[in-house]
């Protein structure tokens, strides 16, 4: 590479990264890199770090709420266990608790997966 190629992406690179951290989302910044006549392989390397990053704190996210959602599931099926066995109504455990815990499981796995 040249030496005013190699300055050109570093200065995209900057770009990006002060477009990235302004709230702009990836998608839009690779566009600006293409009207700024980077080529895919440059708009690709100079995104691979951010993209990354970017997964790294959505997959982290979704294993907390993964979590969360796990032990929703697990208090409603413990608490329908009990109250079935004592006789007394399970029906917020068995569809209230369970419910949420399934609605978060399937959003951190939307989080995790992306």
């Amino acid at each position: 590479m040249e030496g005013s190629e190699l300055q050109f992406i570093e200065e995209l690179k900057a770009t990006a990264s002060n477009r990235l951290k302004s709230g702009d989302d990836i998608e839009s910044v690779e566009r600006f890199l293409f009207s700024k006549g980077a080529s895919e392989e440059q708009t690709y390397e100079i995104l691979r770090p951010f993209r990354k990053e970017h997964y790294d704190a959505s997959r982290k996210a979704g294993t907390k709420i993964l979590g969360i959602g796990g032990c929703f599931i697990l208090s409603g099926f413990v608490i329908t266990c009990f109250n079935y066995h004592s006789n007394q109504s399970f029906a917020f455990a068995m569809y209230g608790l369970t419910s949420i815990g399934l609605g978060l499981v399937f959003w951190a796995l939307y989080k995790i997966f992306g």
